[in-house]
């Protein structure tokens, strides 16, 4: 992903040019081909680009429309071929290449901050708006794309990655006992990081920043039950099924340089490579091939899937890199000064990413594709632990009781048990 940040005074102040030279600094490992710097009164934006798609390399951020609006923008826009027909006056009228923040920005001018609902990819952006005196920052439905932000009484400052925020505030962090328990409970809420004051934009909805003050609007995307017509044979949603697979899959082949894909050998992950090299085979895609990477294991048998990762090579007739445990330990420390901002588990294989990253870059590759969430997106995890503790904290207790018959029929556990 690329980088992204700013600033905001509250006060009719001019930015103070040092600190936005220090956040643009910072966020340069980030994105290391293109990016700049803009400063306009009492708003700054800064940019680091890594070019993941053709079109990034027209691109020229931030952003300025003609109308004085100021526009950052990280992230791949999927929906490009709906809107274009809607935007031909605006798209006209800014005089730009049609990139993806080309047409981010012609929404905006057409739709106002209503745009956000109609654009579809994974992506964070700011977007200022002179006439009101407004900044918006927004992330993807599924919080994809990071973004964070810090504010008091004088301005906000916001920015891609947490670290360089907390660098550049210049404040003290207190740790975030809320997002610590629910990190070690289940999952933290969304918008929460582990530094009090510290906020993540919530993803799914705008944050909006006028007269000084931050506010969080409504959800402009969620789920619709209503969605997917009903279909009368079972066949006919395994038919939609693939379709919606195989459109997720090809968005995100439009790339330069070869795509990389984890696989596993499980469900999820060797469906999105045969997808794939399906999509490339047969549509116009950009991405020239497919690589793929696994992680394979000798002393942890009982972790180690080789007989199914071979499977899906043979089938593919294209072995894939594989990435040795015994090579790059588990929890082994890594030989850089690293801070962690927020506690994760993928910092238990600092060392085996590390791997990862350069055989990517030995290739020129900017993306890889993952199956991670797909027994959760599937219900394919027999859990039922989530909806079993919703029912016991409203106290339903006979919709609980019908709930653990069905599943101890369903995954043969004893009632009990369960």
């Amino acid at each position: 992903m690329s980088a992204l940040g700013g600033i905001l005074n509250f006060e009719p102040v001019a930015v103070d040019s040092m600190v936005l030279n220090q956040l643009w600094h910072s966020l340069a490992p980030y994105g290391p081909d293109s990016g700049d710097m803009v400063s306009n009164g009492i708003v700054g934006m800064v940019y680091r680009g890594l070019n993941s798609t053709p079109e990034a390399r027209q691109e020229h951020q931030p952003v300025t429309s003609g109308f004085g609006q100021m526009l950052v923008w990280d992230g791949r826009l999927d929906n490009r071929a709906d809107l274009l027909p809607h935007l031909q006056q605006q798209l006209h009228a800014t005089s730009y290449c049609v990139t993806d923040v080309a047409i981010v920005m012609a929404a905006y001018l057409r739709w106002g901050f209503d745009f956000v609902s109609r654009i579809i990819g994974d992506f964070a952006l700011a977007l200022w708006e002179p006439r009101t005196l407004t900044l918006a920052l927004a992330r993807d439905p599924f919080g994809v794309r990071s973004l964070f932000y810090y504010s008091d009484e004088d301005r906000i400052i916001w920015s891609s990655i947490l670290r360089e925020l907390l660098d550049v505030t210049n404040v003290r962090p207190e740790v975030n006992a809320k997002y610590i328990a629910g990190f070690l409970t289940r999952y933290p809420e969304p918008w929460q990081t582990p530094y009090k004051g510290f906020h993540a934009v919530p993803p799914g909805q705008l944050v909006v920043v006028g007269d000084g003050k931050v506010s969080t609007g409504a959800l402009y995307w969620k789920p619709d039950p209503d969605a997917c017509p009903p279909y009368r044979a079972p066949e006919e949603y395994e038919e939609r099924f693939r379709y919606e697979l195989r459109d997720s899959v090809r968005c995100r082949l439009r790339t330069n340089g070869p795509a990389f894909a984890e696989l596993s050998g499980g469900l999820d992950s060797s469906s999105i490579v045969c997808m794939a090299d399906q999509v490339i085979r047969e549509d116009d895609v950009r991405a020239p091939g497919l690589e793929t990477v696994s992680y394979v294991y000798d002393e942890a048998r009982s972790s180690d899937e080789r007989s199914f990762i071979r499977s899906v090579e043979e089938k593919r007739g294209k072995p894939g890199h594989h990435i040795n445990e015994d090579d790059f330990r588990f929890l082994t420390p890594s030989a850089e000064d690293i801070f962690f901002s927020a506690p994760s588990y993928h910092y238990y294989y600092v060392e085996r990413f590390k791997a990862l990253r350069e055989l990517m870059a030995q290739q020129g590759s900017h993306v890889i594709l993952s199956g991670e969430g797909g027994d959760q997106l599937n219900f394919a995890n027999p859990d039922p632990d989530i909806i079993t503790a919703d029912y016991i904290s409203s106290c339903s207790f006979l919709r609980l009781h019908r709930l653990l018959r069905h599943w101890s029929y369903a995954i043969n556990k004893p009632y009990v048990q369960l």
